[in-house]
């Protein structure tokens, strides 16, 4: 899975002090990633844009 591939970074590379920092956030993108993914239930387009804000805040970040 994405996630274990990217747990790496998100403990040493992408520390924050901020309450949404990069390391929350990229925790947020793949729950959503690996829901969209391998989550049975249905991966609407609410759940498609609340990812797509979260892809955006972390490239900004």
């Amino acid at each position: 899975m994405l996630r274990g591939q990217l747990n790496v970074h998100s403990s040493s590379d992408l520390r924050s002090d901020k309450d949404e920092g990069p390391t929350s956030l990229l925790d947020m993108t793949l729950k959503r990633y690996d829901h969209a993914r391998h989550d049975p239930n249905e991966f609407g387009e609410e759940e498609y844009q609340s990812y797509q804000r979260l892809l955006k805040k972390l490239s900004e970040a």
